[in-house]
């Protein structure tokens, strides 16, 4: 085995075959390969100690998540019969 073979270590990552197409293009756009950029951002969090981008969710991301949150809370009725639905249509007190 060579003396760089024994210093290199292989990882692998399994993403999604559009994801590995795009990201490789870009890469390649600007000069890069696959490797050469993974080898970047790891050396980048050794020496930061930590992902060296912020990692925030997108304004439509905390938008879902809000929404998600206010309709969690609401009350929901199991309508399980053609006479539950048809009292639930009915009722005023729920008029939405």
């Amino acid at each position: 085995m060579s003396k760089k073979a024994e210093k290199q270590k292989r990882l692998q990552v399994n993403v999604t075959p559009e994801l590995a197409e795009q990201s490789q293009k870009t890469f390649q756009e600007i000069g890069l390969t696959t490797q050469a950029t993974l080898t970047m951002f790891l050396k980048k969090v050794v020496a930061t100690k930590g992902i060296p981008f912020n990692i925030q969710m997108t304004e439509d991301q905390k938008s879902s998540m809000n929404l998600q949150d206010a309709i969690s809370n609401l009350p929901v009725k199991e309508l399980r019969t053609k006479q539950d639905v048809m009292d639930w249509f009915n009722d005023k007190e729920y008029d939405y």
